[in-house]
C-alpha cells in the first residue's frame, strides 16, 4: 500500500481513482467495492466493529483482506478509518482531497442523500439476495456515519453532516505527519499530484469524471437493473413451482398409470 486518499466522498475521488490508473496504480475505490459483495460484507463488518462495538475491530493487515492487492485506497468506507489504516501501513503518503464543507453538503445533497432517499431500498435488499442484501445495508451504514446517526434524507441531518466534514478533516490534519500529507482538490490536475506521487506529469489532460448527474444516474441504472433480476429470478422459481404442483396434481388426479 502505497497511498491513503483519506478525503470524504465527493470530493473528487473518483477522478483522482482515474488519474492514478492513468499513471500506472492500481487503485481501490468504492466503485470496486460494488462489484464484490465480499468486500461488502467485510467492510460492514469493519465499520459494526468500530462505530457500533460489534465484534473485533479491524487493525493490522485485517485490511488486507480487501486491499492486499491494492497500492492506494480511497473513498467512503475506507476513509472512515484514519488511524487504523495509518497503523496499517505506515510507509503509505497520505492524499487528503479537499472542496469547501458547504459545495460538499450540496453536492452530497444533489447525489448520496437523493440515492439513500429511495425507500424501497430495504425490499429490494430482502429479495436481491445476490447483491443488494450486501450493498443497501453498508450504503446505509456509510451515509449514518456521516449523518451521525440521524436519518441522512431529513433536512435535519444537514447540521451534522457538516459537523462530521469538519471533525473527520481535522482529524487527518492533527494525526498525519505534514511530510507524507498533500492536501489536493481536482482543480488543481497532475502537477501537485505528480510530485508528491513522484511520477512524471502526463500530457493528456486531467480526468474530470463523477458529477453529481451521472452518480444519480449510475445508482439509478443499478437499481433498477436489481430489480429486473429479481423479477426474472422470481419468473424462473414461479414457472418451477407451477411445474412442480402441475405434477404433483397430475399425479394424483390418476393422470399417469400406476
Amino acid at each position: 500500500m502505497k497511498v491513503l486518499v483519506l478525503g470524504l466522498c465527493r470530493t473528487g475521488t473518483s477522478s483522482l481513482y482515474v488519474a492514478q490508473k492513468e499513471l500506472g496504480m492500481k487503485p481501490y475505490h468504492f466503485r470496486d467495492i460494488i462489484f464484490k459483495p465480499e468486500h461488502m460484507d467485510l467492510w460492514l463488518k469493519a465499520m459494526k466493529a468500530k462505530f457500533d462495538g460489534v465484534g473485533k475491530p479491524f487493525e493490522g493487515r485485517d485490511f488486507d483482506q480487501m486491499l492486499g492487492e491494492y497500492d492506494s485506497v480511497a473513498d467512503t468506507p475506507a476513509c472512515f478509518f484514519v488511524e487504523e489504516l495509518l497503523a496499517a501501513y505506515p510507509e503509505a503518503k497520505v492524499i487528503l482531497t479537499v472542496r469547501s464543507c458547504e459545495s460538499w453538503l450540496q453536492s452530497m445533497q444533489n447525489t448520496l442523500i437523493t440515492v439513500i432517499s429511495w425507500r424501497s431500498w430495504s425490499i429490494l435488499s430482502f429479495f436481491d439476495r445476490d447483491h443488494s442484501a450486501s450493498y443497501w445495508p453498508l450504503f446505509n451504514r456509510i451515509m449514518r456515519v456521516m449523518s451521525k446517526g440521524n436519518a441522512p434524507w431529513k433536512p435535519s441531518a444537514s447540521s451534522s453532516f457538516l459537523e462530521f466534514y469538519d471533525e473527520h478533516y481535522a482529524l487527518v490534519r492533527r494525526v498525519v505527519p505534514k511530510d507524507r500529507l498533500l492536501e489536493w482538490h481536482p482543480s488543481q490536475g497532475w502537477n501537485p499530484l505528480c510530485e508528491f506521487l513522484e511520477f512524471p506529469v502526463p500530457t493528456k489532460e486531467f480526468p474530470h469524471v463523477c458529477t453529481g448527474d451521472s452518480n444519480v444516474r449510475t445508482h439509478n441504472a443499478m437499481y433498477w437493473s436489481r430489480w429486473r433480476h429479481v423479477v426474472k429470478n422470481s419468473a424462473k422459481i414461479a414457472t418451477l413451482l407451477g411445474l412442480t404442483f402441475g405434477g404433483v396434481w397430475y399425479v394424483r388426479s390418476g393422470g399417469i398409470a400406476r
